[in-house]
């Protein structure tokens, strides 16, 4: 890296981040050099005042409903969120953007046609404030993927099990400063996890064929992009609930990915995350509302339809991917939910699914060559936690082998329950030693299916946890459900999690 190189990225930190956080909000270096490890999602806290934490705790459902019924202000929402994000940001280098202005701009519009209208709200969500992952494309922000190429135009790390690139730097645990916080939605895990952001728009890499350039989103406003990933993992890590969906349900055009001349490639798709189940299904029923099919070709032209499920429901449990057993208190959330479910009258059956290693080498090889010429027009060189990606060689698994293996499922089963990885978390620059862990994420997306993210428990003494991964952090496992059905997903996590 040369110094002009380091001198840009300075540059963009300073005029896109740093300088956008009012003076009144900043954080002497002071108290944030006095926090120590395990205590930062304790002293965020300390910063903001009792009204402040009240209205940050609320989910995204209760926080529109205050609005709707006149019981609070758009601004004084976005503005407690915006303060909240702000200290966030100082401890956890958690924010790609600030766009704090724009948002209270936008709130008071929002307020003005509120009285002007007679109580009436604009959207369904009236604009609440959410936090937007930074690979969305959004008028005047950038969309680099940690790739300093990129922000030349307008991730190394967007592809990573944690987030440290040389255009943002390095995404810290609230729970834990020596663990990741996941990857590579890391800041958006960070911002939902210490109430900074009621919800945010994630993606994840999945198969799909193109994206067209035009702009998405409707109904929110955008208070900061944040660092940059993956749903299920930052999301298992920081104890959340999430939805992946599955390729052409949502809406995703307008959106940079970097995969050059490779049509089968592993691509994004859009996902909430959030601290509840009711406000992902809030998003999804969004989303069902813009009717994606209108200004997105590739989306599947189907209308929400809420399931009823069966009363006695089927369903497989994942305890061994092939690659990688979880470790043991990550297997224990498993079992107990699977308890809780035969309890509740439900049938369960392992799965035999040992295709892992496959699936992951096929989803590896998709963006492999592409990220790797991105990376050489800078010399920035990839990050240590995403080096051996692309300084081993991988095989190509045969898809003939595999097929039969993927048309031979149990295709009776209702819902499959499975780790989101099989840690619960792991050091800073040591995430490829947690890649055999994370392939369980890489084969449903490859699959093209939907999945879930249900908070089960917590990591205890008991546990015994070791270095490779890190106490004091939830655990959590997916609900995997059939392609296109997120409707049934939904109503499935919300049976899994009342079953522990």
């Amino acid at each position: 890296m040369t110094e002009d190189w380091q001198l840009f990225v300075k540059k963009i930190q300073q005029d896109h981040r740093d300088s956008r956080i009012p003076v009144e909000w900043k954080i002497p270096s002071a108290v944030l050099a006095e926090a120590t490890d395990l205590d930062v999602i304790h002293q965020i806290p300390t910063h903001l005042s009792p009204r402040e934490l009240e209205i940050t705790g609320k989910t995204a459902a209760e926080l529109v409903r205050l609005m709707a019924s006149g019981s609070l202000t758009s601004v004084e929402v976005t503005r407690e969120l915006c303060h909240r994000a702000s200290v966030a940001q100082q401890y956890l280098c958690c924010i790609t953007e600030v766009l704090f202005d724009q948002a209270l701009k936008r709130a008071q519009e929002c307020d003005d046609y509120f009285k002007a209208t007679g109580r009436k709200t604009l959207g369904p969500l009236h604009d609440l404030p959410i936090s937007i992952k930074e690979e969305h494309a959004m008028k005047g922000t950038f969309v680099t993927w940690g790739f300093v190429e990129w922000a030349r135009e307008g991730p190394s790390a967007l592809i990573s099990f944690e987030t440290n690139n040389v255009v943002w730097g390095k995404t810290l645990n609230p729970f834990n400063l020596k663990a990741v916080p996941g990857g590579s939605t890391s800041g958006e895990g960070c911002l939902i996890a210490v109430g900074s952001s009621p919800l945010g728009v994630s993606g994840i890499l999945q198969r799909l064929l193109s994206v067209q350039p035009t702009q998405v989103h409707r109904f929110f406003q955008f208070i900061f992009q944040y660092k940059i990933g993956s749903i299920r993992v930052p999301s298992s890590i920081n104890g959340l609930y999430s939805l992946k969906p599955s390729t052409r349900r949502f809406a995703y055009n307008g959106s940079k990915v970097p995969f050059i001349g490779a049509p089968d490639a592993v691509l994004p798709v859009n996902g909430p995350i959030a601290r509840s189940v009711d406000d992902i299904e809030l998003y999804t029923l969004v989303q069902y509302d813009i009717e994606g099919w209108r200004i997105d070709l590739n989306v599947i032209q189907r209308q929400c339809v809420k399931p009823e499920l069966p009363k006695k429901l089927r369903v497989g449990y994942i305890l061994d991917n092939g690659i990688r057993k979880p470790v043991g208190p990550v297997e224990r959330a498993i079992r107990s939910v699977v308890a809780g479910l035969e309890k509740a009258g439900h049938m369960a059956v392992e799965v035999d699914f040992k295709s892992g290693c496959q699936l992951m080498e096929l989803t590896i090889n998709c963006y492999k060559d592409s990220v790797v010429e991105i990376v050489k027009k800078r010399g920035e060189g990839v990050t240590p936690s995403l080096a051996p990606h692309f300084v081993h060689s991988r095989p190509n698994p045969d898809a003939g082998e595999l097929w039969p293996k993927r048309s031979s499922r149990d295709s009776n089963l209702d819902f499959i329950i499975a780790p989101v990885i099989g840690l619960p978390s792991y050091p800073h620059d040591r995430s490829f030693d947690a890649v055999a862990a994370g392939s369980y994420t890489m084969a449903f997306n490859l699959l093209y299916l939907p999945v879930g993210i249900v908070a089960i428990t917590t990591i205890t003494p008991a546990d015994k946890p070791t270095e490779k991964y890190v106490a004091r952090h939830r655990l959590e496992q997916v609900v995997v459900g059939r392609r296109g059905f997120e409707e049934w997903v939904i109503e499935c996590m919300k049976v899994v999690d009342k079953a522990h």
